[in-house]
């Protein structure tokens, strides 16, 4: 990795599709020895990979000096610069598919504003926000409901929310104070219980609000889909880091892995332990039922380990089958 003030760096496995590892650092692309491959001649700053063409390379997106751009992988301008709405420096983007179309959409996060712009560079919707303290923090998305359109988890210098990645409507938001740098929330199984929680953090260095630390939240209902249980680093891009923390030789290329060609999302995670195991703890007890039978006549999402006989819902069914399963006399833990 090229260590740089104020942006973040990456390395991507492979990038000219070569099987040699390159490095994107703001406005400059490096080679593995440290020779720069190609650069822009602009404000450096944050980026994000992701294939936004038919061809079989990525494009760079970079958020610089209150401007996005996106760059081809010789870093050529593709399009911008376009001035983030409300001002501010921009924070390090989010590539997802916002709104189902089959086409990557990018986050960006100002002073005033969270924006989200369409493939082509055109906006598509922009939210109310605040941050005069740094604007530069980050956003993560995740589907949640496991229903194609993606939420996006934003926390600016007093408000943590969710919003609805096609329109951006508020589906929730709670007081957390922040006088913010570089942090942005982001989506993990922290528990080991089966199902995504949000992870944000906050301070009360500027006197925003008292809060400060970790914070964790979760479905009151338990019904968020699982995920995985890593989020190792701030260009966290899946296929960066295996589930079990190790990181790949030679990394899985994102943008063209059937359902990725993403940044700063994480992956529905279809589980893989054995059956009725439902909190992955090697032993099937009075837990896991009780993971069942509170998700009781809800929908199942694929993969869902609760849905034990596929069947597309979660039922007593499923609870029943799994007592069979409990490792100890009377399912005990």
């Amino acid at each position: 990795m090229v260590a740089k003030a104020a942006r973040a760096q990456l390395a991507l496995f492979p990038w000219y599709l070569d099987g040699s590892p390159d490095i994107v650092a703001g406005n400059t692309v490096y080679s593995a020895s440290g020779s720069v491959k190609s650069q822009i001649s602009a404000t450096d700053g944050y980026n994000a990979v992701a294939n936004f063409d038919s061809d079989n390379m990525a494009e760079i997106v970079l958020v610089s000096g209150g401007y996005v751009r996106l760059l081809e992988h010789d870093c050529s301008v593709k399009w911008g610069p376009v001035a983030i709405p409300g001002g501010g420096a921009g924070g390090p983007p989010t590539v997802a598919d916002y709104d189902n179309d089959g086409e990557p959409e990018i986050g960006v996060a100002g002073a005033t504003r969270y924006v989200v712009f369409e493939t082509n560079g055109s906006l598509k919707w922009a939210a109310a926000t605040q941050d005069g303290s740094s604007n530069r923090t980050g956003s993560s998305v995740f589907d949640f409901e496991n229903d194609g359109i993606a939420e996006v988890i934003y926390s600016d210098e007093i408000t943590l929310r969710v919003y609805r990645g096609s329109d951006g409507l508020v589906l929730f938001q709670t007081l957390l104070s922040s006088c913010t740098w570089h942090e942005y929330p982001l989506v993990a199984d922290v528990d080991g219980d089966n199902q995504a929680e949000i992870l944000a953090v906050a301070n009360n260095n500027c006197g925003f609000g008292p809060q400060q630390g970790i914070y964790v939240y979760g479905d009151a209902d338990e019904k968020w889909v699982p995920t995985r249980q890593i989020w190792n680093q701030h260009t966290y891009h899946i296929t960066n880091v295996n589930p079990d923390g190790t990181i790949p030789i030679f990394e899985n290329v994102n943008w063209l892995e059937p359902g990725l060609n993403n940044f700063r999302l994480n992956a529905f995670f279809e589980f893989e332990g054995p059956p009725c195991d439902i909190d992955r703890n090697s032993v099937v007890d009075i837990n896991d039922i009780r993971a069942i039978t509170t998700a009781r006549n809800t929908p199942a999402v694929p993969g869902d380990a609760r849905d034990v006989d596929g069947d597309g819902v979660i039922t007593l069914n499923d609870a029943r089958q799994c007592v069979l399963e409990c490792t100890n006399p009377r399912c005990a833990p």
